[in-house]
């Protein structure tokens, strides 16, 4: 996906596989057997790995004065912190409510920030003309 990121637009990567990942999530508490679940888990890992490359390649792109090696590992960092923080908030959330609704507030959730992150990463529709003069 790697070369796939640097061919097309880096945005719709991201959405596209947010999307595909954000479904499997929500749809999860529907599985009623291991295959079912690991199917799953399978389409979510492949959603993830096709946003992955393009959300590294953006921030290589701006990585300006801090350095590639400072903003990959930056960006290593932040996915690690939300893979250790992310469990622990649902979890609170499932004791107190259901398991399946964790599951598809995380759908919601990633729906939300894909929406967000398309807004900030999209052109604008009216761009400003400067006079060269």
């Amino acid at each position: 996906c790697g070369r796939l990121a640097d061919r097309t637009n880096k945005a719709v990567m991201i959405l596209f596989g947010g999307l595909g990942g954000a479904v499997g999530l929500a749809i999860f508490p529907l599985a009623t057997a291991f295959w079912e679940l690991l199917a799953l888990n399978i389409f979510i890992g492949a959603c993830y790995g096709l946003a992955f490359p393009a959300h590294t390649a953006i921030g290589m792109e701006n990585a300006g004065r801090l350095g590639m090696a400072t903003v990959m590992s930056l960006l290593m960092m932040s996915h690690s912190l939300g893979m250790t923080v992310g469990p622990l908030m649902f979890g609170a959330i499932a004791d107190r409510t259901n398991l399946p609704s964790v599951f598809y507030l995380g759908g919601i959730l990633n729906i939300c920030l894909l929406w967000a992150c398309w807004r900030a990463l999209s052109p604008t529709r009216d761009p400003v003309v400067r006079d060269s003069t």
